[in-house]
């Protein structure tokens, strides 16, 4: 069972605290902070705090996700194009996937191909041709 001291460097860890403060804060030493992050027990409540600040840190950003959205759209209608034009590719990007220019692909080879789209339309047509 861990001590209140090691739930609360526990704590400070998982909010990104460095370790040199959390030992002076604790009033502990460094090597002292390093021997309980060895600890089964404290790795599983440091991991226990991570969690809970990852699913708080989701619900803020989805109540957010609105308010973010709104404007996005209404940078559509600046009349700066580039901000109109980011804002559209951003949309596009989230509601579509990010397109790439170019591929990897991989057959086993050591000296992979790395293939841009023109060079595999290319190819394609010239395959369809022949067919």
């Amino acid at each position: 069972m861990l001590d209140e001291r090691q739930v609360k460097c526990a704590e400070m860890l998982a909010i990104g605290i460095g370790k040199a403060e959390i030992a002076t804060i604790v009033g502990i030493s460094r090597t002292t902070l390093w021997s309980w992050e060895k600890l089964k027990e404290f790795q599983a409540k440091l991991d226990e705090f991570e969690q809970e600040i990852s699913f708080q840190s989701k619900r803020i950003l989805k109540g957010a996700l609105i308010n973010a959205s709104k404007v996005l759209v209404e940078q559509l209608k600046s009349k700066n194009e580039k901000i109109a034009q980011g804002a559209a590719t951003d949309i596009l990007d989230r509601g579509h996937g990010k397109a790439t220019s170019r591929m990897e692909l991989a057959d086993g080879r050591e000296d992979k191909d790395t293939v841009t789209a023109d060079i595999l339309d290319q190819e394609l047509k010239e395959f369809d041709k022949e067919q």
